[in-house]
């Protein structure tokens, strides 16, 4: 985020997450290297493996959309990105680079006895989680008199794991044998806590909970109770900040009520036929602030701008009442999105938002 000047953005976030009434909803995105990188020309395998190339894609991406306000703060730009890969490697998983997509892993756990070999990485040696604290590091010298650098993404502790069981096993092992679902959990929980404890130490203040986890989204109210809500809670409960996030952008209305319980700040949703935007701001929204939910895809990528227009003020007419609401896309911006789209979302949350 901007340290260049007071973002009433900025402060309009920081009064939804408490669930207040700013004078005007917030506007504000989550994006990545596969939206990032090609906006400049980059291929996405040249963003992740240069630093440099890196913070100058996101520098030029604040450019282009932040002439007014600053619209990347919760999930912040600039920051290290290296999409859904980091936790994974460092317990020995091996990454794969596509050229110009997503970077993936492939499962570690080939039969369930392995889970007993997995230990807690050193988050300062292991796995890509060095490269991340390097690349802080770096955007701290070149930009840190004008930029607050923030943190990495993070895995949701039922996503780390169906990653490293694999997310069809991991699944069958709920129901099957919840036991050594329970034990992977526990050691991916003890993973993202030493992590988060290095990442605090670097970024001070600037550090805050992003927990990406769309795996829960195939549980049901029951299983998110007893596989995600205890994981996912003791991140919270043990690295509290204004601005902690709970995303999630699969299927999330069975489940509403768990995400309530987190004690995340805000809950960042996907798109409109994932969770109505209505049924959460009438079942959790004194609770938590929601964020979303204008489709990324079949709103933001393919309509014209006043489509979108319609979109974002139907948003505002469903959970902007009382405060309590960010403005955004329903899920993570994708590639291609016409800039003039996202444009219309910062001009509507002006149009429309006012209190």
């Amino acid at each position: 985020m901007s340290k260049s000047l007071t973002d009433s953005n900025l402060e309009r976030i920081y009064a939804a997450a408490r669930l207040e009434k700013p004078d005007q909803a917030p506007v504000d995105f989550f994006t990545e290297g596969d939206c990032i990188a090609p906006f400049i020309g980059l291929k996405e395998r040249e963003y992740y493996f240069d630093p440099q190339k890196m913070l100058s894609a996101q520098l030029l991406f604040i450019k282009r959309f932040c002439s007014k306000h600053h619209v990347f703060n919760v999930v912040p730009l600039p920051r290290p990105d290296y999409s859904v890969i980091v936790e994974i490697t460092a317990l020995g998983g091996k990454a794969r680079w596509p050229e110009d997509s997503t970077p993936f892993t492939v499962p570690l756990i080939k039969k369930p006895e392995d889970i007993d070999k997995l230990e807690v990485p050193d988050c300062t040696r292991d796995g890509l989680m060095p490269f991340v604290l390097e690349t802080i590091r770096y955007m701290q010298e070149k930009v840190g008199k004008d930029y607050a650098i923030g943190p990495p993404i993070l895995r949701g502790i039922p996503t780390f794991a169906g990653q490293v069981r694999g997310i069809n096993e991991f699944l069958v092992d709920l129901r099957v044998n919840p036991g050594l679902a329970h034990k992977l959990l526990k050691i991916c929980l003890e993973t993202e806590i030493e992590w988060c404890k290095i990442l605090q130490d670097l970024l001070g203040e600037n550090f805050w909970v992003l927990c990406c986890d769309d795996v829960a989204g195939f549980f049901s109210l029951k299983m998110f109770e007893e596989f995600a809500l205890p994981y996912n809670k003791r991140l919270f409960d043990l690295f509290k900040h204004p601005l902690n996030l709970y995303h999630n952008d699969a299927d999330t209305q069975q489940i509403l009520e768990g995400v309530s319980k987190f004690g995340a700040k805000i809950f960042h949703m996907g798109p409109p036929e994932t969770c109505d935007l209505a049924v959460a701001k009438r079942e959790i929204g004194n609770k938590v602030c929601l964020m979303g939910n204008v489709a990324p895809f079949d709103v933001l990528r393919q309509k014209t701008p006043t489509e979108v227009e319609i979109a974002c003020k139907e948003c505002f007419d469903k959970a902007a009442a009382g405060g309590g609401y960010i403005l955004s896309s329903g899920g993570v911006l994708n590639r291609d999105t016409p800039p003039k789209n996202i444009d219309t979302v910062i001009a509507s949350a002006e149009k429309y938002g006012k209190y």
